[in-house]
């Protein structure tokens, strides 16, 4: 791939970019990641491609019935034929197993709240973990939170999905729950997955990163932490 419209202003680190929930943000923020250099994925998802997924995710038509990780995957080669995809899918248990050994920079982007939950504390100790990058969509705004892997970090992290799926679900408390990435349009879709990436280019290059950054597209306001 050719890469020198960036040559010399961001090198892509060598290590994993683990993507767990390949839907709106997930799919379109690993297109992203490949298209700054990143080679090496690992894709974790259940679902596979549906109709309606073509509104606010990276998918193709003619990909509707495929898994979502061989899917994802095969847009990645058609960017890069050698980058290296491991694509992790099954039932909700074994994924969530496969989940406890998470590699490298993890972008959290799954439906579920619990996910993240889980992802977050079975690898709090892990010495895998580079980086954990999380986005949550509203209907017109997206939230995406950044930090490092720290134990501080990761605690300030799970403070902010400190309700259920149920929860999330109902409504949207404290902070807005992946669970409602289905009502997210296109636009804000994409506007998370760039703001991940953004994120994830200052903490390669610098290693600060940004706590927090909400951008509410209806009202034009940023706000960032």
């Amino acid at each position: 791939m050719d890469l020198s419209r960036i040559e010399g202003t961001f090198t892509a680190p060598d290590e994993v970019i683990s993507i767990v929930g390949c839907g709106a943000i997930g799919s379109q923020v690993a297109l992203q990641l490949t298209k700054l250099g990143c080679t090496k994925f690992h894709l974790y998802d259940l679902d596979q491609v549906d109709s309606h997924n073509l509104v606010n995710q990276a998918y193709r038509a003619e990909q509707v019935g495929q898994t979502k990780v061989d899917a994802l995957k095969a847009l990645i080669h058609e960017l890069n034929e050698k980058a290296e995809v491991k694509t992790f899918h099954g039932e909700s248990e074994e994924l969530l197993k496969l989940e406890e050994r998470l590699e490298g920079y993890v972008f959290l982007c799954p439906d579920k709240v619990s996910v993240r939950k889980h992802c977050l504390t079975k690898n709090r100790t892990s010495p895998a973990v580079l980086g954990w990058f999380d986005c949550r969509t509203e209907l017109w705004a997206v939230q995406v939170f950044g930090r490092k892997h720290t134990a501080e970090d990761i605690k300030s992290l799970l403070d902010t999905l400190d309700f259920t799926d149920e929860e999330a679900e109902a409504s949207i408390p404290r902070a807005s729950s992946g669970c409602h990435s289905k009502q997210a349009s296109g636009i804000t879709s994409a506007l998370g997955a760039l703001t991940m990436a953004k994120l994830f280019v200052d903490f390669v290059k610098t290693n600060a990163i940004k706590i927090f950054t909400r951008i509410d597209v209806e009202n034009f306001n940023i706000d960032s932490f």
